[in-house]
């Protein structure tokens, strides 16, 4: 059930955090019930365009994303979204979600708002995108994994073309951990583009097999789960932000590809990979969700 504003702003006092009366110390005394409640309100205050709110919530989140449950993160990560694409709050204040939290499906989500609506976090700095993955590169981010995953499934070209050149440094054995939530952030509508990336990467892959087994399996269940978060049995072409646009238009415009017309062309694609990777149970996963018949 989505949060109301009400909900929102009914915090035990979150403009203490505009005169720094909340210090970190203080917050480790709050039960998860008050501490969800302080930030939900202070979120709303950033949101706003309370600067010294915004500075405190750097450290309160991080206080709040350890200690409140993730189905209760989640709730006030949709509130705020919808407020921020309603035009109510101030897309900067998607930052907290994307910097601060570890939950796959917020920050996955959060890198995709950034991303769509090109947010700038910092004044004449990197914008959408760009700013994410400099964030993911310089370690800034607590899940950077998610976010790639969520700038992943804005299907853009030019996005994809970035994280193209990420994939050698996520082959590493000690990136798996970021290679791993980077193929758990599936959408509910699957892209060509995004499926595409990873059949690109794994036929690269299995030329260097058994070396980059790791990375392979890791694609392959990144295949797997998009074909598990579908909700409709089509998959959409060409880019369009679901922000500017309802699924509904994107039938319309003959956008929208029906599942077994695009699960029968890649299907010789899954078939060489088995081939040159037989004992991949993941991939045999994904290429029977992906079969036409399935």
């Amino acid at each position: 059930m989505r949060m109301t504003f009400d909900e929102l702003t009914d915090s035990p006092d979150p403009g203490a955090l505009g005169a720094a009366g909340k210090a970190a110390d203080d917050w480790t005394t709050l039960g998860p019930k008050e501490l969800a409640r302080l930030t939900s309100g202070a979120l709303v205050l950033a949101g706003c365009g309370d600067v010294e709110v915004d500075e405190s919530l750097r450290s309160l989140y991080r206080e709040y994303a350890a200690r409140v449950a993730d189905d209760e993160r989640r709730r006030t990560f949709e509130a705020i979204r919808d407020h921020v694409r309603n035009g109510g709050l101030r897309s900067a204040v998607l930052a907290h979600f994307l910097t601060g939290d570890t939950d796959n499906w917020i920050v996955s989500e959060a890198a995709f708002e950034v991303a769509s609506l090109n947010v700038a976090l910092v004044p004449s700095a990197a914008r959408g995108a760009d700013v994410v993955l400099e964030l993911a590169v310089t370690g800034r981010l607590a899940n950077a994994g998610a976010a790639l995953g969520g700038l992943l499934a804005v299907a853009n070209p030019d996005i994809n073309d970035k994280l193209r050149t990420m994939r050698a440094a996520l082959e590493l054995p000690e990136a798996d951990p970021v290679l791993e939530q980077m193929a758990l952030a599936a959408r509910s509508y699957a892209h060509a583009a995004t499926v595409e990336f990873w059949l690109d990467w794994m036929e690269e892959l299995s030329t260097r097999l058994p070396n980059t087994r790791g990375a392979f399996d890791r694609a392959a269940e990144a295949l797997l789960r998009l074909r598990e978060a579908m909700v409709e049995r089509v998959v959409l072409h060409g880019h369009r932000s679901p922000l500017t646009a309802s699924f509904r238009a994107l039938h319309d415009t003959g956008r929208a590809l029906p599942l077994d017309r695009y699960a029968a062309s890649i299907a010789p694609r899954f078939a060489a990979l088995a081939d040159a990777a037989p004992d991949c149970e993941t991939l045999h996963s994904a290429m029977l969700a992906w079969s036409v018949a399935h």
